[in-house]
C-alpha cells in the first residue's frame, strides 16, 4: 500500500476517515532505492557543478570530485537562498525537477562567484 502525502492532508491508508487529518504521512524507502537515489544524487551534483565552473570559467581549475562537491553545496546554498524564492525545491531534497536543478544549479554558481571573489578579488 502507497501514501501520497499532500502538504497537510494525508491521502490513502494511512489517513483518518474524517477528512481532518493535519499529519504528512510517510512512506518508507527501501534500501535499493535509497542507494539509487544517492548515486544520481552524486550524478547530477557532478553535473551541475561542472555546469556551474563552466560559466564561471573555472573549469581547468577542479576535477571530477571538486566538480561533484560544487554542485552539492551549491544546491545546498541555492535551496537556502533561492528555493523560497521560487518555490522550489533542490536536487538535495530528492527533488530532480528541472526548476530544482536551476536552482542548484544558480547556487552552485554564486558558490563559484564567492570562491573567485576571496582566492582572486574579482568574481571574474
Amino acid at each position: 500500500m502507497s501514501t501520497i502525502s499532500v502538504f497537510d492532508r494525508s491521502v490513502g491508508p494511512l489517513a483518518s476517515s474524517s477528512g481532518e487529518s493535519s499529519r504528512i504521512a510517510f512512506q518508507r524507502t527501501g534500501k535499493k532505492e535509497s542507494v539509487m537515489n544517492f548515486i544520481i544524487w552524486l550524478i547530477i551534483g557532478g553535473l551541475i557543478g561542472w555546469v556551474a565552473s563552466m560559466i564561471m570559467r573555472t573549469d581547468g581549475q577542479q576535477g571530477i570530485i571538486l566538480n561533484v562537491v560544487v554542485g552539492i553545496v551549491g544546491a545546498f546554498l541555492g535551496g537556502w537562498l533561492l528555493a523560497p524564492m521560487f518555490g522550489t525545491g533542490t536536487i538535495n531534497s530528492n527533488d530532480f525537477s528541472l526548476a530544482a536543478m536551476g536552482v542548484s544549479l544558480l547556487g552552485a554558481v554564486i558558490l563559484l562567484a564567492i570562491v573567485n571573489l576571496f582566492r582572486r578579488g574579482a568574481v571574474r
